[in-house]
């Protein structure tokens, strides 16, 4: 951190902390956790990637290991998962989470609720 501690050990392959605000990537190859940055795990290293969303509240994108993504927020020390694992893709943009399911792409909230276009 910015005063020198330690606060991930170095146990992991890899450790990102600029791809999820105030967070830590970390993990193996393929397969990644998120922490904040007190050591608290908010998810196993299990993932193939997490993206942070750049919304408020926090928010991420995590891809699975069957290669679909889900939508959870990060609230303090835990994620609240707001969508299943289901999309092929999802991202921030445009001030909104935009997603693909099968050849639909539409938008999600940080309540869940979809649209298609």
């Amino acid at each position: 951190n910015s005063w020198g501690q330690i606060v991930i050990p170095f146990e992991h392959e890899t450790i990102s902390l600029n791809k999820v605000s105030d967070h830590a990537v970390f993990g193996e190859v393929g397969r990644v956790g998120l922490a904040d940055l007190r050591r608290n795990v908010l998810l196993e290293p299990k993932y193939n990637d997490i993206v942070g969303l750049d919304t408020f509240p926090p928010a991420v994108a995590v891809r699975n290991r069957d290669n679909e993504m889900a939508v959870f927020i990060i609230d303090g020390t835990e994620l609240i998962q707001v969508t299943d694992f289901k999309y092929s893709s999802a991202q921030f943009s445009n001030g909104t989470i935009q997603v693909v399911l099968g050849d639909r792409t539409g938008t999600v909230t940080l309540d869940g609720t979809e649209t298609w276009y």
